[in-house]
């Protein structure tokens, strides 16, 4: 199951799509928006992907004033919050 809410409060948008899946490891969540890199897929045992979609939407998000973070513990599933101000920083172009 996958469960998307969206909010808007104090000028900021909020997204957060949640699931019910394996989960992500504690120790892999500062890492999991690096480029490249890819955790392993306790199913498949191997990873899966070019390692570089969760890379590229931290770029995007960023360039809006934005942020991005996963709560998650294996087993658990996994959600993944994004805010984005209303309002960007007038130094971007």
């Amino acid at each position: 199951e996958i469960i998307i809410k969206a909010s808007f409060n104090n000028n900021i948008y909020r997204i957060a799509v949640k699931d019910d899946g394996i989960g992500i490891a504690a120790e892999v969540h500062n890492h999991i928006f690096d480029k490249f890199f890819q955790a392993k897929n306790q199913t498949l045992k191997k990873p899966e992907g070019s390692g570089l979609g969760l890379a590229i939407c931290k770029r995007i998000i960023e360039m809006h004033d934005g942020k991005i973070w996963v709560e998650s513990k294996e087993g658990s599933g996994s959600e993944f919050i994004v805010e984005i101000p209303k309002e960007m920083n007038k130094n971007h172009s």
